[in-house]
């Protein structure tokens, strides 16, 4: 099999993996990041560059910068078919990230509860006999500190690696331990609600920027796999060479 390079595109960055080194980068997905992904892939031009995409600008960019670079792309759900079932409704909709997350933990763990911690919060779970049975979308820990401040202009921002003790004694501590302990409560209620349908014995890996955030304040016992989605798009790139 070539050598591969595996992304990652999100809502707010484009996360690169160069498997021949080990090397992982991030760029922002705005236009501005064509020309450094172009300069990025124009040095890796013998490798397979193999995708997962949430959002159609983020892909948009990375598209350009492979164009500018003289590479071609291959899109999981696209060129790529996912290969294990999906009990979603339409399965078109689901987001190849949630669907390469629970592939790769599978592989590694067999029936799991993927939570993974991004711009928006996905609980993605998947059987023992490796079926995809659906989740929860939620909003991200900055989403929800974000909404907070434009809800209440009033309040101080919460400081999303600060204290969160409780109870508070400062407007500003009550806002951090408000945000970052609702936010914890909320994936830790998701998670206890989808084990209360049978997948008790699933294991929870959590994935994504946000997930050492909550790792801090979470109750769950659960695993973290940082690269989760680049080795669901590993696992696909031996499926579909």
């Amino acid at each position: 099999m070539r050598q591969l390079i595996t992304v990652d595109c999100g809502n707010t960055t484009i996360d690169v993996v160069d498997h021949r080194c080990g090397l992982r980068q991030w760029f922002e997905s705005s236009p501005s990041a064509r020309e450094p992904l172009s300069q990025f892939l124009r040095a890796a031009s013998a490798c397979r560059v193999v995708v997962s995409s949430v959002t159609e600008s983020s892909i948009r960019v990375l598209t350009d910068a492979a164009s500018s670079a003289s590479m071609s792309l291959e899109v999981a759900g696209k060129h790529l078919p996912c290969p294990i079932h999906l009990d979603y409704q339409p399965a078109r909709a689901l987001g190849s990230d949630r669907w390469l997350g629970a592939m790769a933990a599978f592989r590694m763990h067999g029936a799991s509860l993927v939570v993974d911690c991004g711009s928006a919060t996905t609980i993605n779970c998947i059987d023992n006999q490796g079926v995809f049975r659906g989740g929860a979308i939620a909003p991200g820990l900055g989403a929800i500190a974000q909404g907070m401040a434009l809800a209440t202009p009033g309040l101080p921002a919460a400081d999303l690696d600060g204290c969160a003790e409780v109870p508070a004694r400062s407007p500003d501590s009550a806002v951090t331990a408000g945000v970052l302990l609702g936010y914890a409560g909320m994936v830790e209620r998701l998670v206890a609600s989808c084990f209360t349908v049978g997948r008790s014995g699933a294991r929870v890996v959590l994935t994504g920027g946000n997930a050492v955030r909550l790792l801090r304040w979470t109750r769950l016992r659960a695993l973290h796999v940082p690269d989760l989605v680049h080795r669901g798009l590993v696992e696909l790139a031996g499926v579909g060479r």
